[in-house]
């Protein structure tokens, strides 16, 4: 089991918004080492950004349809107007009877070919703590 947490208070644009922590360390920085080139992104629970917080829990509970054509839902976009076309970054997320599982990371524009990051992930997450985390991170 892969253990998640939020660190709520991250600033890394001018926008407050929630990178998440797998394992202690920052997921924006482990996709950063690996695909440098589009990281201007803010995560996708952001402060004042109450529709796109929204969606992006129902998202991660699987209440709603994933973002992309491939399948996956955005954990950074855009922080100008969270548009999959400015570039984003995305996992599949699906259930079992004991966890939550990211996997499948790449980079979309939903305009061209998805690229691929084939060394992050899958992760495995529990359901309970997945949930409230979850919840936690859509009140930001």
């Amino acid at each position: 089991m892969t253990g998640l947490a939020v660190d709520a208070f991250n600033v890394k644009q001018p926008v407050l918004y929630v990178d998440f922590l797998i394992n202690g360390s920052s997921l924006y920085e482990m996709i950063k080492e690996v695909h440098y080139d589009n990281m201007g992104l803010m995560g996708c629970f952001a402060k004042g950004w109450d529709a796109l917080n929204k969606h992006s829990k129902m998202q991660f509970l699987l209440e709603e349809k994933a973002e992309t054509e491939a399948g996956r839902s955005l954990l950074y976009v855009c922080p100008q107007c969270a548009d999959l076309g400015c570039g984003a970054f995305g996992c599949k997320i699906a259930k079992t009877n004991e966890f939550y599982i990211w996997s499948d990371f790449a980079y979309e524009k939903g305009y061209e070919d998805s690229v691929l990051i084939c060394t992050i992930g899958p992760f495995y997450f529990a359901i309970d703590s997945y949930e409230k985390l979850i919840e936690r991170a859509c009140t930001i």
